[in-house]
């Protein structure tokens, strides 16, 4: 059984589905109230210690731009809804989506997208990219969570060799509205550690744009460049 098939049968005002141990090669759109829960954890993810049993994928041959691996709130969802939605245990797996070496390139390939209105909590969860390839020169194409005006809670994870961001909160420019909020606490960002001084002048672990509040505390930041034209030694 697919995750998504498990997602679109969910019904009830908050479900929990319960994800075997496993690696499931589909992308997944989420528009309603739900936690994914994969089999619970002994050690520290976001120390890297263990690694989640459930690994979400790009199906082989169904590698797209500008696609999230997981979509939440999806703005194509005709029933206007602004789902709650918690991962628990995942591992959402980006690796098959590189190396893409674009000259001044931006990202095109995330793993988890939030849409507005939506709103996140990811715990215990691994966002892993492999990229290849310097940012500095070009190989930004990797995103593990992209919030455009969505609130979420990252807490006790592990983002690894995005190539660009680790996270980004993207708020609205209208500051007439309620600013968007984020917590990001307990995580360990693992950049790419890029050396060269190229055109493009950032890798970063943390984001955050326009009207955001957000309190990013007790977080690992490593690996990200000292020496492209803005440093970024602290990911943020």
């Amino acid at each position: 059984l697919q995750i998504q098939s498990a997602i679109d049968a969910a019904t009830g005002s908050y479900v929990t589905v319960s994800v075997t141990a496993g690696v499931y090669p589909e992308y997944l759109t989420i528009n309603k109230t739900l936690s994914i829960v994969g089999p619970a954890l002994s050690g520290d993810v976001a120390q890297a210690t263990n690694e989640p049993e459930v690994v979400v994928q790009p199906p082989a041959g169904q590698l797209a731009d500008y696609v999230a691996i997981v979509n939440i709130g999806d703005t194509t969802d005709a029933s206007g809804t602004t789902p709650l939605v918690m991962l628990n245990n995942l591992k959402i797996d980006g690796s098959l989506l590189g190396p893409s070496i674009v000259p001044n390139g931006n990202t095109k390939y995330i793993g988890v997208s939030l849409h507005p209105g939506a709103s996140a909590k990811l715990d215990h969860d691994f966002l892993w990219y492999q990229r290849l390839g310097d940012p500095y020169l070009g190989d930004q194409t990797g995103l593990a969570l992209y919030s455009l005006r969505a609130d979420f809670d990252v807490e006790n994870t592990l983002i690894a060799q995005t190539g660009k961001q680790g996270i980004t909160l993207h708020g609205s420019a209208d500051t007439t509205l309620a600013p968007n909020h984020a917590t990001v606490n307990h995580c360990h960002f693992v950049g790419t550690d890029p050396t060269a001084i190229g055109t493009q002048n950032s890798e970063n672990g943390v984001v955050l744009w326009n009207n955001v509040v957000a309190a990013v505390t007790n977080n690992l930041f490593e690996s990200f460049g000292d020496s492209g034209p803005n440093k970024s030694d602290m990911g943020q």
